[in-house]
């Protein structure tokens, strides 16, 4: 028996550690018109505490619900074409550094939190990585806990 769960949808995978949650799903469009966004492209949600339901694509809701020690994680993919791109010009990353996660990085900043941002791209599909910690002081200790979770993450190329 695994000790790993595993989540699959829309080409992406990842296999959670003990105590994690996962989510993929399809993002909800409001069908404005107006919306530059013309595919419509998955979210992974995951982390070590129970996700909430209602989240926003980079986790609204759920970084007010975390604790200290608490590790979030989105993956929200782009257009198809922004892969080619300056921006995503860089490989699905499997694992993040402490030194990239800063108070200044968060969507929306709250109080001892931090964040880390990279834009990358895997088999012809653009991506951003977002993650938060509950603890920015704890940053040494839950990157290694994040970093189990995304050096799990499989993105399937496009046909």
């Amino acid at each position: 028996m695994s000790r790993f769960a595993r989540v699959a949808a829309h080409g992406i995978s990842i296999h959670l550690p003990a105590g994690w949650d996962a989510e993929i799903y399809v993002r909800d469009l409001d069908g404005d018109p107006t919306d530059s966004i013309v595919e419509l492209k998955p979210v992974l949600h995951a982390s070590n505490f129970a996700l909430p339901t209602g989240r926003g694509d980079f986790g609204s809701i759920a970084v007010e619900a975390m604790d200290r020690p608490s590790v979030f994680l989105a993956v929200l993919e782009y257009e198809n074409a922004s892969a080619a791109t300056a921006l995503f010009d860089n490989p699905f990353p499997t694992r993040l550094e402490a030194r990239e996660f800063g108070p200044n990085n968060l969507q929306r900043p709250l109080p001892g939190q931090a964040g880390a941002q990279r834009f990358c791209q895997q088999g012809g599909r653009a991506f951003c990585v977002y993650a938060v910690l509950g603890n920015y002081a704890m940053r040494n200790v839950l990157v290694p806990e994040l970093n189990k979770a995304l050096g799990t993450v499989t993105i399937t190329a496009l046909q």
